[in-house]
């Protein structure tokens, strides 16, 4: 091909000064099938570089090693050697040193779908269509198992859980973080990026490469100058409220500002610091100031309307162990099957998830 890469064109030395027509064609084709030119990547001496030698004595780089895209952290070293000389031949041996860099595929882990729970309590003909199903489904399980152990109960609630939520509970939907310098400059450069990029998909050359990096580099620029001037609206709007004494004002915007989270809104409410401290006192000397009744061996039988805890005054953010969320307890479809497990835990029969 006689192929001669310049220095511009060279991700890292090259011999040859300039890039003639057929090295374009060269790199064009490079660039299509995803391919490395290793000779060009590497930082060299120009004696290390050059390939090939005319009958006038001009030396240039015209020999190559390629590599795919994939392997290329693989390439340790790429150069040409002068120890061909014997055979006559004009052109030098050019080596490539390669080292096997093989990384672990990801295992396929199990994705935790994330529900809209709230709709359990909000919405009737979810819960409804939901606790019809989970009661199938455990019912099912249990005539197919048996009822053995609060183990295996307690396993039958969670995949009959699993099912009815899968089958009836809608995925919670994305909410899309709000960038509060969006402006029509930057959608557009977003989209100009965009269609730049499907361009260099379709093409794969260094035109349409080039075009597309263009295309990031405006978009950044954009997204640059329009985040200096949020900022720079914030910091006056912060400035003006520390003038005026507004110091909540100003907090809350450095907050806004920089991702802070505000203050703990389960702080317990009271006039002054002293009213705080007393409430914290009267609520632990009534939890711990009264001596607990210890009987040899409790007779409890649970009924729907005494479960051992409140439900409906529970908050929580993360499920447990068995996947189970609040909303699903608060709901009431499970209560049935929870009284049984709470009769068989006081009977001395626990689920092992319960004390893990």
């Amino acid at each position: 091909m006689n192929a001669k890469i310049g220095e511009n064109d060279a991700k890292g030395s090259a011999y040859n000064t300039t890039t003639n027509e057929n090295g374009q064609l060269f790199l064009d084709y490079t660039q299509e099938c995803n391919l490395k030119v290793l000779n060009t990547s590497f930082l060299k001496r120009k004696g290390k570089l050059w390939t090939h030698t005319s009958p006038n004595k001009e030396k240039s780089q015209i020999d190559y090693i390629l590599i795919n895209n994939k392997w290329k952290n693989s390439a340790l070293n790429c150069e040409a050697y002068s120890t061909s000389c014997t055979v006559g031949s004009d052109h030098r041996i050019v080596t490539a040193k390669i080292r096997l860099s093989l990384r672990q595929s990801k295992s396929s882990s199990k994705k935790n779908i994330r529900y809209d729970w709230n709709l359990l309590l909000t919405n009737n003909n979810i819960k409804d269509r939901y606790t019809v199903e989970v009661r199938n489904q455990y019912q099912a399980l249990q005539d197919l198992e048996g009822n053995e152990d609060a183990n295996k109960v307690y396993e039958n609630i969670m995949r009959a859980h699993e099912e009815a939520a899968k089958n009836n509970i809608p995925v919670r939907m994305k909410i899309k973080q709000h960038v509060p310098w969006e402006d029509e400059n930057i959608s557009k450069e977003r989209e100009n990026v965009k269609k730049a990029y499907q361009e260099n998909l379709k093409r794969r050359t260094r035109k349409s490469n080039a075009e597309l990096k263009e295309a990031k580099k405006h978009l950044q620029e954009a997204y640059d100058l329009e985040q200096e001037k949020y900022v720079n609206e914030k910091i006056s709007y912060i400035t003006n409220a520390i003038e005026h004494q507004r110091s909540g004002t100003a907090w809350q915007t450095v907050n806004e500002l920089t991702g802070r989270k505000g203050s703990n809104k389960r702080r317990i409410r009271a006039i002054n610091p002293e009213e705080r401290v007393k409430k914290w006192k009267d609520h632990f000397s009534n939890l711990l100031g009264q001596p607990p009744t210890v009987t040899s061996k409790p007779t409890v039988t649970i009924i729907h309307e005494t479960l051992p805890i409140n439900i409906e005054d529970i908050t929580m953010d993360e499920h447990g162990l068995d996947n189970i969320p609040i909303e699903v307890w608060k709901c009431g479809a499970l209560n049935e099957y929870l009284l049984d497990v709470c009769n068989r835990t006081f009977d001395g029969d626990r689920p092992d998830i319960w004390v893990k």
